[in-house]
This record gives C-alpha cells, sequence and structure tokens, in this order.
C-alpha cells in the first residue's frame, strides 16, 4: 500500500502540471499518464484531484479569503496547488493537524524556503 504522502505528491504534481492546460478536468488527468504512470493506480491521488477539480472556484475563493494580503495569482503554482489540496482534504474529515502537517512538509521539499510557513498560516 502507497503512502498517503506519496499520492499527495502524486496529486500536486498532476494539478501542478493542469496550471498550464485550458481544461482542467478528469480528462485532462488522464493525458498525464505519460508523465506520471503511476498516478493512474493511486486512487487516493485520484480522489484528491478529483475533489480539487469539481470545487476548483470554491477553493480558490477559500485561498484568497484566507491569504488576504495575497492575491490568488501573486501564489506560486506549487503552494497554490499545494493549498486546494490542503483545504479539499481538510473536508474529507481526516484529522486537520495531519492534513496541515503533510502539506508544510510537501511545501518544503518542492516550494521556497518561505513557503512551509506561509501554507502553515493559511491552512
Amino acid at each position: 500500500m502507497k503512502s498517503r504522502r506519496i499520492s499527495r505528491i502524486f496529486a500536486l504534481q498532476a494539478l501542478f502540471a493542469l496550471e498550464f492546460h485550458k481544461d482542467k478536468s478528469m480528462e485532462s488527468v488522464k493525458l498525464l499518464d505519460e508523465l506520471l504512470p503511476e498516478l493512474k493506480n493511486d486512487a487516493y491521488a485520484l480522489e484528491l484531484i478529483s475533489k480539487v477539480l469539481e470545487e476548483y472556484s470554491f477553493l480558490n475563493k477559500q485561498i484568497s479569503e484566507k491569504a488576504l494580503k495575497w492575491s490568488l495569482h501573486r501564489i506560486n503554482y506549487v503552494d497554490r496547488n499545494i493549498l486546494r489540496l490542503g483545504f479539499a482534504e481538510l473536508k474529507l474529515n481526516i484529522d486537520k493537524a495531519i492534513v496541515i502537517n503533510e502539506y508544510v512538509e510537501i511545501a518544503k521539499q518542492f516550494s521556497t524556503s518561505e513557503s512551509s510557513s506561509f501554507i502553515n498560516g493559511i491552512l
């Protein structure tokens, strides 16, 4: 069984790739099979991606409301997608501290040195 962290990372990578694609749908995610072949076998990553895409506008609104001095487009692509995933996963009734910690750690691995604090504060 894969760890949820790996699933979260796969989901982040897929959502990051979709930032550069007009159609943000699960159909577009299928196009990522060549880039992320492991993704199609990761049910939890696909669940997270689906949740983010279903609630894309709502999640963006949540981020905008929490990031008071930041417009959504000023937040870098990686951080924006970490926040979308974090807010989406918090709605799945998983322990809040675990979700926040996971995305803070992912931010440390994939984003800037300041991003983990930013992610922690917003989530």
